[in-house]
């Protein structure tokens, strides 16, 4: 547990960007990616699970606001730009989105 909470807060320390989680580089720690990848929608399910619902909660409703405007997670959003990412190709069927929305409901009830 002790190697997980020390990833854990150095990908909070080295990793967020104005609330978002971003792809930096790992000796500067500037920013490579300014985005939001689908795959990352997993991660408030992970938080849910260590405990840290606050910011599990705050992270999903970024992640259901691109949802809402767009109908879908895109691949990738620009979280500068505001826009989906250009030139990346697109798989509907990502589940994360969905199990992170269990473990949140799970953990408050709430819709």
């Amino acid at each position: 547990l002790s190697m997980f909470e020390d990833g854990y807060r150095a990908i909070n320390q080295h990793t967020k960007y104005e609330g978002w989680h971003v792809d930096v580089d790992m000796r500067t720690g500037k920013i490579m990616f300014p985005f939001y990848r689908s795959l990352q929608s997993f991660w408030p399910g992970l938080q849910v699970l260590y405990g840290d619902l606050p910011e599990a909660k705050s992270l999903f409703r970024r992640f259901m606001g691109v949802w809402d405007k767009y109908g879908f997670v895109p691949e990738a959003y620009n979280v500068q730009s505001k826009e989906p990412q250009e030139g990346l190709g697109q798989y509907p069927l990502r589940p994360e989105v969905a199990e992170s929305a269990y473990y949140l409901h799970r953990a408050t009830g709430d819709d």
